[in-house]
C-alpha cells in the first residue's frame, strides 16, 4: 500500500477542502506522521456502514487523544454511474443524519467523499464497509471488510498505538 495510501485524498464537505494523509506528515525526512489512521469507507445504502460509522465515531472520541485519526468516507458505487457530486451529497447527508452529534466537534473532519478512488483497489462496493488501519509510516497494519464490533476494534487499535506511537 505504501505510496498509494500516502497519496490518498478525500474531500471534506464540512470543511470544503481536500484531506490528504500526506498533510499529517510531521517528519518530512522520514515521511512519518504522528498519528495512526483509521479509515472506513462504505456506501450510503449500507446498513452495516451506518452502524460502523456511529460506533467508530464513539470509539474515536475515546482514542483520539492517544494519536488516532478517524477518516470516514463514502464511495457510493461510482462504477455504476454515480457522479462525484452525488458522492459529496451523500457525505453531506450522512454528516447531518448519521453523525449529527459530531457537527459541533472542531476536531472531526466529518463524513468525507472518496473522490480519489484509491480505496477502490482494496475492496468491492458490494462488501462494505472497509476498515483500514495505517501506521504513522503509512504502512497498512489492518484491513477487513465488515464490522467486527467496537471491542475488537478497540483491541486492534490499542495494540497498534502501543507498537507505533
Amino acid at each position: 500500500m505504501g505510496d498509494t495510501i500516502h497519496d490518498l485524498f478525500l474531500y471534506s464537505p464540512r470543511r470544503d477542502r481536500i484531506v490528504r494523509l500526506s498533510d499529517y506528515v510531521t517528519d518530512v525526512e522520514s515521511r512519518r506522521a504522528s498519528r495512526v489512521f483509521w479509515l472506513i469507507s462504505g456506501a450510503e445504502w449500507c446498513s452495516v456502514t451506518r452502524i460502523t460509522v456511529q460506533e467508530a465515531y464513539a470509539l474515536w472520541l475515546e482514542l483520539r487523544d492517544r494519536g488516532v485519526e478517524l477518516l470516514l468516507s463514502l464511495n457510493q458505487d461510482r462504477d455504476y454511474g454515480v457522479t462525484a457530486e452525488a458522492i459529496v451529497a451523500g457525505a453531506q447527508r450522512w454528516d447531518r443524519d448519521v453523525l449529527g452529534d459530531s457537527l459541533e466537534d472542531p476536531d472531526f473532519l466529518g463524513v468525507l467523499a472518496d473522490t480519489s478512488r484509491l480505496l477502490d483497489a482494496y475492496y468491492t462496493i458490494a462488501a462494505t464497509p472497509l476498515n483500514l488501519i495505517v501506521g504513522p509510516d503509512f504502512t497498512l497494519h489492518y484491513a477487513v471488510v465488515g464490522w467486527e464490533g467496537t471491542e475488537a476494534m478497540r483491541a486492534t487499535l490499542e495494540a497498534i498505538i502501543e507498537a507505533e506511537l
